[in-house]
């Protein structure tokens, strides 16, 4: 890939770049930088209120307890090695971000948290290996077709695969 830059985003087409964090509750969550802003943001990253770590998965409101409010802010600075175009959204890329306080890692950032119980690990001589499991619900009011799969190419959670038909 080319070195990525504003110019490059634009060039593609980007409108938005979307910089994603994991919260505290799991949810996958992001702010979208504009094209026309993306240089004055491309080190220093966006604003986030430290109460978006304490929102939890059932509630819009700080965590009561947790130590985080609405006062205060952390930035979430993009990692560009990570930076995707999404195909399902031609004017949008997205970068997972870092939080970032006071120019250090944030210790309450789940990216952060990963990274020092990988580094962790390695003292130990132990390697950390994780996966994820995709959950989704394919809703098609006219009927479908399913195909199973004998010898897949990837260890699958589910043995079907189903194919709409139209």
């Amino acid at each position: 890939m080319p070195e990525i830059t504003p110019e490059f985003l634009a060039d593609q087409g980007v409108q938005f770049v979307r910089v994603l964090w994991c919260d505290n509750g799991n949810v996958i969550r992001a702010k979208a930088i504009h094209i026309g802003a993306l240089a004055r943001h491309w080190q220093s990253g966006v604003g986030l209120s430290m109460a978006q770590q304490a929102v939890p998965v059932m509630a819009d409101a700080p965590a009561a307890g947790s130590g985080l409010g609405p006062v205060g802010e952390v930035w979430l600075v993009p990692e560009w090695s990570t930076l995707k175009l999404l195909p399902y959204a031609p004017s949008h890329a997205r970068v997972i971000g870092n939080m970032v306080k006071d120019g250090q890692p944030w210790p309450w950032c789940p990216r952060n948290f990963l990274q020092r119980m990988v580094q962790a690990a390695a003292k130990l001589d132990l390697e950390i290996q994780a996966t994820f499991e995709n959950e989704f619900y394919l809703l098609q009011k006219r009927a479908i077709a399913c195909f199973r799969l004998t010898k897949p190419p990837l260890l699958l959670a589910c043995q079907w695969i189903c194919i709409s038909l139209s």
